[in-house]
């Protein structure tokens, strides 16, 4: 764009996509330019860390944020060019992983540091998440208008266009922060903190692999057996809220450490999948009724053409409905991921030899 507003252009855009169903670029910008300079773009990092049972719990918490590190610095060019959502969806979740290794490998981190670490990438999680929640919501809402009546999905369009405001506002505070000094110097000090390595290794950050990694893996597959149990019928959403944090950061841990169990892990990996399909449908309708009523509850929601506000009610009731349907489906995914056959498998795991002394 020579000239204009931004927020124009993004409602064009928007407009171009929902009335002629025209789709993104296959390749940023960024990669058309180089490829007219006969340049190959950067190559992505490797596909795994390198671990081995002897590695000690420091080194091999580094190699794992340097895995991540380097997704993040792929996905941040396409992030700040905004042509491909995929851009700041591939560093949020880049961004959660180290935030899960961090939490995952914590004894081997000194405890200030590794909140000052922390706190960055919280930051840097909710800087993403404000822009990201809007690509969702924007990607989905034609599929969303769907689920309710069409005379009321008629008068979404004003939320639409709210949304694509709201998204060029959002995008132009993401580019600002992510080019800013402070965010470029905490960047640059948490990459020595998270790949860095101190020549003297001592106490839980020196121990190897073979000694922790099964503490780790059982501890993590205990925290999702003991959420799930308590889980009842009329629970809380708090409650299968908690479960699919736990089952995430399973999943987690068992990436960061699968080098070490092959298949055996990832035959146990698979028994979860439909366990957090359902958790997470569930969570996606929750987040939706969430965001809708928030966007909503703001100056410029509230000035929106009265049948549009109830077409919202519409849907964020269309979500209560999609949950409803979730969490009837998460009882007969519960009984068979918790069967005794399952908790078996999981416990084989602690039990194999990741190496000799």
């Amino acid at each position: 764009m020579l000239s204009g507003d931004a927020v124009g252009l993004a409602r064009l855009a928007s407009d171009l996509q929902h009335r002629l169903g025209l789709v993104p670029s296959a390749s940023d910008k960024l990669t058309r330019a180089l490829a007219l300079a006969g340049i190959e773009p950067p190559a992505p990092g490797p596909a795994a860390p390198g671990l081995v049972p002897e590695m000690r719990l420091r080194e091999a918490a580094a190699r794992i944020l340097t895995l991540h590190l380097s997704a993040l610095a792929q996905a941040e060019p396409v992030a700040r060019l905004g042509e491909d959502v995929e851009g700041v969806h591939r560093m949020r979740v880049a961004t959660r992983r180290m935030r899960a290794t961090f939490r995952l490998f914590a004894d081997a981190f000194p405890p200030k540091k590794l909140e000052r670490a922390l706190s960055f990438m919280r930051k840097m999680g909710s800087e993403l998440g404000r822009v990201r929640d809007l690509d969702v919501m924007l990607e989905q809402l034609p599929a969303l208008s769907r689920e309710v009546p069409q005379i009321v999905a008629a008068d979404l369009e004003p939320l639409r266009e709210l949304l694509v405001e709201f998204h060029g506002r959002e995008r132009r505070r993401l580019v600002a922060w992510l080019s800013s000094a402070p965010r470029l110097a905490r960047a640059q000090a948490f990459q020595r903190f998270a790949t860095g390595v101190p020549l003297r290794l001592r106490g839980a950050a020196a121990r190897p692999l073979r000694e922790v990694a099964p503490v780790l893996l059982e501890s993590a597959t205990q925290r999702v057996f003991r959420r799930g149990a308590q889980v009842r019928k009329n629970s809380p959403p708090e409650r299968l809220h908690a479960l699919r944090i736990a089952a995430k950061r399973l999943r987690y841990t068992a990436e960061a450490l699968a080098e070490l169990y092959g298949e055996d892990l990832a035959r146990c990996l698979r028994r979860m999948v439909k366990l957090q399909d359902v958790l997470g449908a569930y969570n996606d309708a929750h987040v939706a009724q969430a965001v809708l009523s928030r966007w909503i509850d703001t100056p410029q929601g509230r000035r929106l053409p009265r049948r549009t506000l109830v077409a919202v009610g519409s849907l964020i009731a269309a979500q209560d409905a999609r949950a409803d349907q979730a969490r009837r489906a998460f009882r007969k995914a519960w009984r068979d991921f918790s069967r005794e056959k399952v908790r078996l498998e999981f416990e084989a795991l602690g039990r194999l030899q990741l190496g000799s002394p």
